[in-house]
């Protein structure tokens, strides 16, 4: 297997499963509200991957931290952030697994994790690559010849995205542990005075913790590239640690092509998007693009969801019926529908198609046409029936007759125009297994 790192910039190969475990840490939530939909990624990613390397004889194991103290926290619950942190956690377990993908096999919290963080920070001090300062302690980035190395950032032009402090050496320099502030309700005792870790070295404590100091796989959305996954590298390297030899990082969820985030409000709720359309559906929607690449939310795309969650519920509900009392739709490919053609047709695509490759597959209105469907096709389907055979050729086929479903008429099957029917005459294509694993058969499918 080949997965595509950040940090060489191509696809690294994972050994052999019997050279040894697999060992996962994937970047968690940071935990002040209802997760939003595109949370919900990086986990449903790093459980496929580690369920797929199980099933193909790995020893895959996957660690997702839990971040539960944060400046984000403090300004979301002044005076009660630990309560929030708390309640936001059991949101953000139970939501995940609704997903019906199992759960990672370790979730360390930030804040059961303070005294293996303590010691990596006093490990970087006495090595010179960090520094008290007021209470706070900050890593030199100066120090790391090679910092920049996975986010391409050229270190003269280094921002971290912090508060900006006096305090520190260099302003490129970011923290590793914060003094108490007033206002923050939680606090540890330290070398340097009460305070609280920093975001970036939590995670490289927590990776080190469940799997020592080098590890198969560091995964979590291409936002992290910048500044925390640069800074968990740097802090571990800095010790003579290699860290996370291959690092994935998936694209962003985008609402009308900008980031969903909950900073920004636009975001949609993970546990309202189960309610609504079902797990089936969210994964389904995750199976859409490629892992790489960003997935827009948009009005069209909820759209498609609602429709394939009735796709899904009325398939379910059908599936005690005889398959000659229905009639199912092939999807369609064009050149500008992207999906896969109905035999004989190149661009006719109905309203039970999406433009997005044909994701759903219910059966079209009286108003509406087929996948494939032409217009003579489609005035036979609406005067009811469904066809039980037909003959290969241009379309003027045989007709059924009192064999028809329910006895409710006759009419001839084109094959070109993808109608699925129960048996096919001699000399039309036999449908591939596919087509006949879902109950029917399509007349001259090849």
């Amino acid at each position: 297997m080949n997965l595509y790192s950040t940090l060489q910039r191509g696809l690294v190969e994972l050994p052999p499963p019997e050279d040894g475990p697999v060992r996962m840490y994937f970047c968690g939530p940071t935990v002040y509200q209802r997760a939003h939909i595109g949370n919900a990624r990086p986990f449903v990613l790093g459980m496929w991957l580690r369920n797929w390397l199980r099933h193909s004889g790995y020893d895959a194991t996957l660690v997702h931290n839990i971040t539960d103290v944060n400046d984000k926290i403090y300004e979301a619950a002044p005076g009660a952030s630990a309560e929030l942190a708390a309640r936001a956690t059991e949101w953000y377990l139970e939501d995940t697994r609704d997903l019906g993908l199992g759960m990672p096999d370790q979730l360390p919290k930030a804040t059961e994790s303070i005294p293996g963080i303590v010691h990596f920070i006093e490990e970087l001090v006495a090595a010179g690559h960090a520094y008290a300062a007021g209470g706070d302690v900050y890593f030199r980035v100066a120090g790391d010849p090679e910092y920049g190395r996975l986010s391409g950032q050229r270190p003269d032009q280094v921002e971290q995205g912090e508060e900006p402090s006096a305090l520190k050496e260099d302003p490129r320099d970011f923290a590793l542990w914060k003094a108490n502030k007033p206002g923050e309700d939680t606090w540890w005792e330290s070398p340097w005075g009460r305070g609280r870790p920093g975001w970036h070295i939590e995670c490289s404590a927590m990776a080190e913790a469940a799997f020592g100091p080098v590890f198969e796989i560091h995964g979590g959305g291409l936002d992290l590239v910048f500044p925390h996954h640069e800074n968990e590298l740097a802090q571990s390297r800095a010790l003579g640690h290699e860290f996370a030899r291959i690092w994935t990082h998936n694209g962003m969820l985008e609402f009308g092509g900008e980031k969903m985030s909950k900073s920004l409000g636009n975001d949609v709720s993970l546990r309202n998007v189960l309610d609504t359309w079902g797990r089936e559906v969210v994964l389904l929607f995750f199976m859409t693009g490629h892992w790489r690449k960003p997935i827009d939310f948009t009005s069209r795309a909820r759209t498609a969801l609602r429709t394939a969650s009735r796709s899904l519920a009325s398939g379910s509900d059908s599936s005690t019926r005889s398959t000659t009392t229905s009639t199912r739709w092939r999807p369609c490919r064009s050149s500008t529908t992207g999906g896969r053609a109905a035999t004989g047709t190149s661009s006719t695509r109905g309203s039970s198609c999406s433009a997005s490759g044909c994701l759903r597959f219910p059966a079209p209105t009286s108003t509406s046409r087929g996948c494939g469907e032409t217009a003579k096709t489609r005035a036979l389907r609406r005067t009811g029936g469904a066809p039980t055979s037909c003959a290969a050729g241009s379309g003027s086929s045989a007709s059924t007759s009192s064999t028809s479903p329910a006895g409710r008429g006759s009419y001839p099957c084109d094959p070109r125009a993808g109608l699925r029917a129960t048996t096919c005459a001699r000399g039309a294509p036999r449908p591939p297994r596919g087509a006949r694993a879902l109950g029917d058969r399509a007349c001259g499918e090849v």
